[in-house]
């Protein structure tokens, strides 16, 4: 992106910095913590439906 290395270093060095500070505010992050709550609603309703057809057989 850039051929002047120190840009690339106070880039790197904000980059860090950022993730700290994002970490103390989000320890988990976002879309980790979403697809873990998608999950969580597609394994009820997956159970919930096994469940209805188990008793729609009996």
């Amino acid at each position: 992106m850039t051929g002047a290395q120190p840009v690339l270093i106070w880039l790197l060095i904000s980059s860090i910095i950022a993730s700290i500070i994002s970490h103390q505010f989000s320890p988990k992050p976002f879309y980790h913590f979403a697809a873990g709550c998608f999950r969580q609603q597609m394994q009820a309703r997956q159970a919930e439906e096994l469940r209805s057809k188990t008793e729609q057989e009996k």
